[in-house]
């Protein structure tokens, strides 16, 4: 990945945004998670049951496990990255090309972006959201009007994000 390059097919990364509180709270979930794992995997030390249902039974606590591992790395990971795009990353608004609705429990979108700043060459992107920021841009790109998302950009780490926060301010 080479974004600096002039390339317009260079790839950027997006970053969820993720606060220090969201990781915070993610960790927290990850410790539940573990120790509920581990009383789920030694429960049949304690409680007779057939061999078939100790083996589920230990492998539903092995998943627990690597639920609450990816629970306490990914978060966290990505907080230091919204961070580093809020520091570094160079502001600038993504025209909603286009958006659809995906099927989920609550309001999911999909939505086609072109991100543009000065000094930056123009990408597309896809962003999948349900945050109510996006929800209102979505709106207003049915209604005809002309749509738009704060975005921050790092060409040198080839990474981007929808900034919720920025539009919220």
């Amino acid at each position: 990945m080479e974004p600096e390059s002039g390339d317009p097919q260079a790839t950027f990364r997006e970053v969820r945004f993720t606060t220090e509180h969201d990781a915070k709270v993610s960790r927290a979930g990850a410790i539940e998670t573990a120790l509920a794992g581990l009383v789920v995997a030694a429960l049949p030390i304690v409680v007779s049951m057939p061999w078939w249902a100790t083996v589920l039974v230990v492998l539903g606590g092995v998943l627990m496990l690597g639920f609450a591992a990816h629970l306490r790395w990914a978060e966290p990971e990505s907080a230091s990255d919204t961070a580093r795009l809020e520091s570094e990353g160079v502001a600038a608004r993504a025209q909603i090309a286009d958006a659809e609705d995906v099927p989920d429990v609550g309001v999911l979108h999909r939505i086609s972006l072109l991100v543009g700043a000065d000094g930056l060459t123009a990408f597309e992107a896809t962003h999948l959201c349900s945050n109510r920021v996006c929800q209102g841009a979505v709106a207003r790109h049915r209604r005809g009007e002309r749509a738009t998302l704060p975005v921050l950009v790092s060409p040198t780490a080839g990474e981007w994000m929808v900034s919720h926060r920025r539009a919220s301010r």
